[in-house]
């Protein structure tokens, strides 16, 4: 852990599926969080205007934060603090002074507490995308999202090229509607953008 080794096409650990909903969502005007930082911060900063990149460990942000320099992806910010899990994202984000973001993809330690204070954040009719959504732990989260009337999906597919099931939660935050039961979206899903790498994160 600390280092990329070889050269790879950045791909998010998510299942096919899950990619392939992010990858038509994202537009290049879009601001978007991100809670444990590895290859989807590249991914997601060569689709995005900007990437804000949480991470707890300080020698894997610093790898991140390298392979992101050596890249020239100089629109993706990793912000390595050990107590964000705890703290939440509110300080850092109000630091950075974007008033709002398109989507959080939810994906590092303390993913309870990042949702809860990223729903602020989260411009009308934006994202949070919830990975390993069937743990029960993040059962709170779940609760939070549908009392304020989130419309929601899932998606579960396999995660490539390890051929693991993976579980992804979509959630989209309501447009100004006073509604608060959560709707089941219908969506329709492309092949993903990328090839068959994966990262791992610590």
């Amino acid at each position: 852990m600390g280092k990329f080794t070889g050269e790879f096409r950045a791909a998010p650990w998510l299942p096919t599926n899950a990619i392939g909903l992010l990858d038509q969502l994202i537009h290049p005007e879009w601001d978007i969080i991100e809670t444990g930082s590895g290859a989807s911060t590249f991914w997601i900063a060569e689709r995005a205007r900007s990437v804000v990149s949480f991470e707890h460990n300080p020698a894997w942000g610093g790898a991140v934060t390298g392979e992101a320099a050596r890249r020239g992806l100089r629109n993706a910010f990793i912000l390595t603090d050990e107590g964000y899990p705890r703290s939440g994202l509110t300080g850092h984000l109000k630091a950075r002074g974007i008033k709002g973001y398109d989507l959080a993809l939810i994906d590092g330690r303390g993913r309870v507490r990042s949702i809860e204070t990223a729903i602020p954040f989260i411009r009308p009719d934006g994202w949070i995308v919830l990975d390993n959504a069937n743990r029960p732990r993040y059962e709170k989260a779940h609760q939070i999202l549908a009392a304020e009337g989130w419309k929601t999906t899932v998606l579960q597919g396999l995660i490539m090229p390890e051929k693991k099931r993976g579980f992804t939660q979509f959630w989209r935050k309501p447009s100004g509607s006073t509604s608060k039961q959560p709707k089941k979206m219908r969506i329709r899903i492309s092949e993903p953008q990328t090839d068959a790498g994966a990262e791992r994160k610590p």
